[in-house]
């Protein structure tokens, strides 16, 4: 039984073989599975970034004008004005239009994006624009940042006072104060 159904999986009508049919779709299917890992990892490790790093504090949470760019189904929906990209239409991308161009009008507030990271933007849509089933962005617009209120708490040795001033401390603050008094 089994030899029979590897003769039909393998040979032809005249007994000839038929793996030069079943190599070319091998072929072809593991160039589709390497595609839609080459295009995802284009998103994961270009287009997410990007994203997540000047896009999600608004088109996050808030949903400023209508869009999310926090996963698949919510950018897919678009915003007020519609679609914001379509697979394999770049030039038809109201995302890019917003992102490029001599005055880009996104991101608000903050400088334009690089144009390397617009051609990423670009290349991804027209790739197809996959985006990962469980792929969803947050905002990490601060990531990396040294601003001291994104910084770890702390705390630091309570300076020494001297003896002189001692009646003045009642506190651990009041040494810090007396210390940038004197």
């Amino acid at each position: 039984m089994l030899n029979q159904t590897l003769r039909r999986l393998f040979h032809d009508s005249r007994g000839g073989l038929r793996l030069r049919k079943i190599g070319w779709s091998v072929v072809a299917l593991v160039g589709l599975t390497a595609t839609t890992f080459a295009d995802e990892a284009i998103f994961r490790e270009r287009v997410a970034t990007i994203f997540e790093r000047h896009c999600v504090r608004c088109h996050g949470d808030e949903i400023k004008g209508g869009l999310s760019l926090v996963d698949a189904k919510s950018a897919a929906q678009g915003g007020d004005t519609g679609a914001a990209f379509e697979a394999g239409k770049p030039d038809e991308s109201l995302l890019l239009e917003m992102i490029s161009g001599d005055k880009p009008s996104m991101p608000k507030g903050s400088s334009p994006l690089d144009p390397k990271e617009v051609a990423a933007i670009r290349q991804w849509i027209a790739g197809g624009a996959k985006w990962p089933a469980n792929a969803k962005l947050r905002n990490r617009q601060f990531e990396g940042s040294t601003w001291w209120s994104l910084q770890p708490l702390t705390k630091p040795p309570v300076p020494a006072v001297d003896a002189a001033h001692a009646h003045r401390v009642r506190n651990p603050i009041d040494a810090f104060v007396l210390q940038r008094v004197e």
